[in-house]
């Protein structure tokens, strides 16, 4: 008899290739949300359909005082709309990880 173990999944998406745009990507208002998109896409830049791509995203003050997790929503076209709400002034990183991985331009 044999037994099964789980399942093995092959996954073409590419973080470094990966990208984000949008306003919140470059600035956002302390007390105000701010939006922007993931493209996850794979080696050769194409979209991927995937439904269950395991974006985090999170916006960190300078010195790490201050840490905000961003909201994933995936939307119909297969792109990912994020969101949050930065709570200080001042220059922070924004750190977007498509399985664990940074994405292009992303610390």
């Amino acid at each position: 008899a044999s037994k099964r173990f789980g399942e093995t999944k092959v996954v073409s998406i590419c973080p470094q290739k990966c990208y984000a745009t949008g306003e919140g990507v470059e600035r956002a208002i302390p007390g105000t949300v701010a939006t922007f998109t993931v493209h996850a896409v794979d080696e050769d830049g194409k979209t991927c359909e995937d439904p269950n791509v395991p974006i985090t995203a999170e916006l960190v003050s300078h010195g790490g005082v201050a840490t905000v997790k961003c909201k994933v929503a995936r939307r119909e076209d297969h792109t990912y709309h994020l969101t949050y709400q930065p709570q200080s002034r001042g220059q922070h990183d924004l750190n977007v990880k498509v399985y664990g991985r940074p994405i292009k331009n992303s610390p």
